[in-house]
């Protein structure tokens, strides 16, 4: 009933199989999981790189229906984050679709959960939507994020939703942390090649929005998000070279696909609040060892977004 799509990285195995032990302990039984791992293996090293990798006996991948591939399986458009999802969303075959991160921890009961609230909030709204759990810091019983409620155009960035005493709450966008919904949403509406790593989860379900399909988020389904300890230059918004590009140029492209021209006016005329100069300000401020590449690629992420 249940395809969970989760794209893992080849350098972090430790969250990879921290994905199939959550994956195999789900109390719900219909499920099949499609797991994608960054440049793991050619299709003609599959048995021996598995066994390397995991050293699993491999019939438990055939067991629990776990399929294993690597984006280096399949031939893509752009060969990024967006397109790789687009294709496997494809190739599920169950009801649903659950699109998960690599760095997330759940509880057994989550799918079944996802199921039961879904049929709960359906009744409510009356027709098919998006479901998003709260997504909590690790397991210190912090919040993180419960979504963002729209996208303020004057202060350049997304308004984090805060439920509060609600249960639940339409949102407009949604860090990529478990998306749920029926499978032709997400294989009827695909998401934007253009967008890599960065921004892309938040363009993604803000189309969604705009295509008339409601995010709904829920303080009753939680995720623990297992991330990585970040560096000062992460929590500056800044992060590494690559990241320094993709954000300043995926802002720039998420303003300019989706806002209307009033909207572009307000982004626009105070500069998107100095976004090139502010995180140069901060580069300088850390000094990281690759501190003018990181500034040289700010600004060129700067230049491509206003390009397009």
């Amino acid at each position: 009933m249940i395809s969970v799509i989760i794209q893992g990285r080849g350098d972090n195995m430790i969250n990879v199989k921290r994905s199939i032990s959550c994956f195999i302990k789900q109390t719900h039984k219909d499920k099949e999981l499609i797991l994608v791992i960054d440049q793991l293996f050619t299709q003609e090293s599959y048995d021996a790189r598995i066994n390397e990798v995991f050293d699993w006996n491999l019939n438990i991948f055939k067991t629990h229906n776990i399929h294993i591939f690597s984006n280096l399986n399949a031939e893509f458009i752009h060969n990024n984050v967006c397109s790789m999802r687009n294709f496997w969303a494809q190739q599920a075959k169950w009801e649903y679709i659950l699109f998960m991160d690599d760095d997330e921890d759940i509880h057994a009961d989550y799918l079944t959960k996802n199921l039961e609230y879904r049929t709960k909030y359906k009744k409510v709204l009356g027709k098919d939507f998006v479901l998003t759990p709260t997504l909590m810091y690790r397991h210190t019983g912090d919040i993180q994020n419960q979504g963002f409620s729209h996208f303020n155009y004057w202060l350049s960035r997304p308004i984090g939703c805060v439920l509060g005493q609600r249960e639940w709450a339409e949102i407009q966008m949604y860090s990529w942390n478990s998306l749920f919904a029926p499978a032709f949403i997400f294989q009827q509406n695909k998401m934007d090649e253009r967008f890599d790593f960065i921004y892309e989860d938040l363009a993604y379900s803000y189309a969604l929005h705009k295509a008339w399909y409601p995010i709904l988020v829920t303080k009753n389904i939680k995720v623990y998000h297992m991330e990585r300890d970040k560096t000062k230059l992460d929590h500056a918004w800044v992060g590494n070279i690559y990241q320094a590009h993709r954000k300043s140029k995926h802002r720039i492209l998420f303003v300019r696909k989706f806002a209307t021209f009033w909207q572009k006016f307000q982004f626009f005329l105070l500069w998107f609040r100095g976004q090139p100069i502010r995180l140069t300000l901060k580069v300088l401020f850390n000094r990281p060892q690759n501190m003018f590449s990181i500034i040289k690629h700010i600004w060129k992420g700067t230049i491509d977004g206003l390009r397009g």
